[in-house]
């Protein structure tokens, strides 16, 4: 059995450009490119590739900067996020 298994879940962000964000419901959020953030879900946390491959496509296809993922680590759903402390390039 997992004993580092999060029942909240887990949402990844596309903060802005190259900017994203993992964020382990009820834990730490852990920041950067969209290399360095996937490398972390996959090496770290057990995510499979696959199920974040179809996270960004199904995120692409809606428009939308967020997915969640269930306990297992499985993609659920997009969703759009607003974020409002990004800085806007001009």
């Amino acid at each position: 059995m997992d004993t580092n298994l999060n029942t909240a879940g887990y949402d990844l962000y596309e903060v802005s450009g190259d900017h994203w964000a993992l964020h382990v419901k009820e834990g730490p959020v852990f920041v950067g490119s969209f290399r360095k953030v996937v490398t972390h879900a996959v090496t770290r946390l057990g995510f499979k590739l696959s199920e974040i491959e179809i996270a960004t496509k199904e995120m692409i296809k809606m428009e939308h900067n967020g997915a969640h993922f269930g306990m297992y680590k499985g993609f659920i759903f997009t969703f759009q996020k607003e974020f409002k402390h990004v800085k806007q390039a001009s």
